[in-house]
């Protein structure tokens, strides 16, 4: 598929800005309404670690914002060659990054913060760090021939498994921001709270990958193993990236979001053994082709 020569050259980065923006700004204004990014509060001793939730959060939103914004462009307009794979990433970019003077302003509301000086450019600093995460996937996945709606289809269906955990885990929170990739259920007692965590951080991968078998179809095996992983790879980057470039966390608590990466990776395991077989299964079934006979060739 090639893009439309009807289509205006600039029009296309231009529509992957746009497209950029939009989501950046839906999910961070949807996270900060639901209270699934918590600004509006203290963090004292014994909460102080939550402020990475939020760090981890802001950064995941804008560097899916990035990613699927490319993607969708490519779905949209077709394979656009090199020189705009570059351009659009390069536009895409920017375009999440405008909604960093509105997650400054809701920063700068939270209170005794311990482990930053200034929230305001904490959070910033995870915007910004999103923002070139999904700009280096985005070109990595510019190089990949896959099908791009493929692709797609796999980041949005793992963006809405992943909101659906955060806002399900807000909705039983009586304070503070959610862990990104697992399940924070407030009504349990304490033990069984960090089992439900551990358990859904082990299973969401394998609920995506199983998900995407079921959106995505007809697609080579690299295809739907990349549109399965793509979000908890995702992530993983994140939550590594805000551990080298982050606040670092606080001695005297524990991080639920760090402890949650064990089991996201065993469960990313199962889940790529999950679209291996899946895809091997669907390759066994495909009929090949077929000899033509001679006698219809004569016809």
């Amino acid at each position: 598929m090639t893009a439309r020569r009807d289509t205006p050259v600039w029009f296309i980065p231009v529509a992957a800005a746009a497209f950029s923006a939009v989501l950046a700004w839906a999910q961070s204004l949807a996270a900060v309404g639901f209270g699934v990014l918590g600004f509006d509060r203290r963090f004292d001793a014994g909460s102080d670690n939550d402020w990475l939730d939020n760090y981890r959060i802001a950064l995941w939103i804008c560097a899916t914002a990035v990613v699927v914004a490319t993607l969708l462009t490519r779905s949209v307009f077709g394979d656009l060659g090199s020189w705009a794979r570059w351009a659009v990433v390069a536009t895409a970019a920017p375009g999440a990054g405008t909604v960093v003077p509105f997650l400054m302003g809701q920063a700068a509301t939270a209170r005794n913060v311990s482990l930053v000086d200034q929230t305001s450019s904490s959070i910033a600093q995870a915007a910004v760090v999103g923002v070139v995460l999904g700009a280096v996937t985005a070109l990595i996945l510019g190089g990949y021939a896959g099908s791009a709606r493929a692709l797609t289809s796999g980041a949005i269906t793992g963006a809405a498994v992943l909101w659906i955990m955060l806002l399900v885990s807000e909705s039983t929170k009586r304070t503070g921001p959610t862990v990104l990739g697992a399940l924070e259920l407030d009504g349990f007692e304490y033990g069984a709270r960090v089992d439900a965590m551990l358990v859904s951080a082990l299973v969401v991968g394998v609920v995506i990958a199983a998900l995407v078998c079921l959106v995505v179809r007809r697609e080579a095996t690299a295809t739907l193993v990349v549109a399965g992983l793509l979000t908890m790879g995702s992530v993983a980057a994140t939550i590594l990236a805000a551990a080298f470039v982050g606040p670092a966390p606080s001695g005297d608590h524990a991080d639920p979001g760090v402890t949650a990466i064990g089991p996201m990776l065993l469960g990313g395991v199962a889940a790529y053994g999950l679209l291996a077989t899946v895809a091997h299964l669907r390759r066994r079934s495909t009929p090949s082709d077929t000899v033509t006979p001679a006698t219809e060739v004569m016809r």
